[in-house]
C-alpha cells in the first residue's frame, strides 16, 4: 500500500473524488486504488506536518512506500506552471541536505518556513540556496521516513517565480474548493470578481496534473 502524502484538499481534490474516506483514530483519510495498487491519502496541512499523524497512519496500515506530491513554486525562470517534477534534493535552513534516490540528482526542493510569493522573495532564495522550487511540508517529512521506506517527492509547479498577482488572489479563492454551502461558494466567486474563470480554470488543471502525476507513480501510463 502507498501512502500519499499532500497538504492542501484543493490540490488533492481529484484524488478524493475517486477514493473512500475511512477515519484511522481521529485523522480523516482517503484509500482507493490505482492500476491494481492500494493507496491511503492523507492531508497534512499547510506548513510543517505532524509526525504523530504520520505515525498513526504507519502503525495502522501496511505501508510499503511513500509518496509526497502536492504543488510547488519555481524558483527558477525555467521552470514552467504545470512541469511534473521529481525531486532528488531536499534542503531546508540549517539542516543537510537530503538526498533521494530516486529523484532527478540535479533538481532541488526547498522547504520554507512560511509561503513564499513576492518575485524578489523567490529571486533571494534561488541566489542563496540555488533551490529549483520552493515548497512547506517535504523536508521534515523525508527526515522522518527516510530509510525506513521507499520514498519519493514529485510535484506539480503550481507557479512561476512572477506569479505574485496569482498567489494573492489564489489564497482567497482556495475556499472555493472546500466549501460546501451553495451560499458561501457564490460569495466567494463574487469576491474573485473578473479573475473568476482564470483562477478557476488555472486551479482545475493544477488538480488534474496531480492526479495524472499519483496515477502515473502508481503504474499507470507515465507522463509528461
Amino acid at each position: 500500500m502507498v501512502l500519499i502524502l499532500a497538504a492542501l484538499l484543493d490540490e488533492a481534490l481529484c484524488i478524493i473524488r475517486r477514493s473512500r474516506l475511512i477515519r484511522c483514530g481521529k485523522l480523516t483519510c482517503y484509500t482507493g486504488e490505482f492500476s491494481g495498487v492500494k493507496y491511503i491519502l492523507l492531508l497534512t496541512k499547510p506548513g510543517i506536518p505532524k509526525i504523530n499523524r504520520l505515525q498513526t497512519i504507519l502503525d495502522t496500515y501496511p505501508i510499503d512506500r511513500v509518496l509526497l506530491t502536492g504543488t510547488c513554486g519555481a524558483l527558477s525562470d525555467s521552470i514552467r506552471t504545470g512541469e511534473i517534477i521529481s525531486f532528488g534534493k531536499i534542503i531546508r535552513a540549517e539542516a543537510p541536505v537530503t538526498e533521494l534516490p530516486g529523484g532527478s540528482p540535479d533538481r532541488v526542493l526547498l522547504s520554507a518556513k512560511s509561503p513564499v510569493i513576492t518575485p524578489l522573495h523567490k529571486q533571494q532564495l534561488r541566489e542563496q540556496t540555488g533551490a529549483d522550487c520552493v515548497g512547506m511540508e517535504a523536508a521534515r517529512v523525508v527526515e522522518f521516513l527516510q530509510g525506513r521506506y521507499p520514498l519519493s517527492v514529485v510535484r506539480v509547479v503550481g507557479d512561476s517565480v512572477k506569479d505574485q498577482k496569482y498567489l494573492q488572489r489564489e489564497a482567497g479563492f482556495r475556499r472555493f474548493f472546500t466549501e460546501r454551502k451553495p451560499g458561501k461558494k457564490l460569495s466567494i466567486a463574487f469576491s474573485a470578481g473578473l479573475h473568476f474563470f482564470q483562477l478557476y480554470n488555472r486551479k482545475r488543471k493544477l488538480q488534474r496534473r496531480i492526479l495524472a502525476l499519483v496515477k502515473s507513480e502508481l503504474g499507470g501510463p507515465s507522463i509528461t
